[in-house]
């Protein structure tokens, strides 16, 4: 089973707990993003010294 196939089935047997998966997904990949943006700080700062 492909990954559209199982997305498609999660919006139409439950809606509302698609929205929430989708929100958090989203708010994973932000955070996820932040941390490396971080990591890439921290690590410009260690190679400056």
């Amino acid at each position: 089973m492909d990954i559209e196939k199982i997305l498609r089935i999660i919006q139409q047997e439950f809606p509302s707990k698609a929205i929430d998966l989708s929100e958090s997904l989203g708010l994973v990949k932000e955070t996820i993003g932040d941390m490396m943006n971080g990591i890439n700080d921290k690590m410009s700062e260690a190679f400056a010294q």
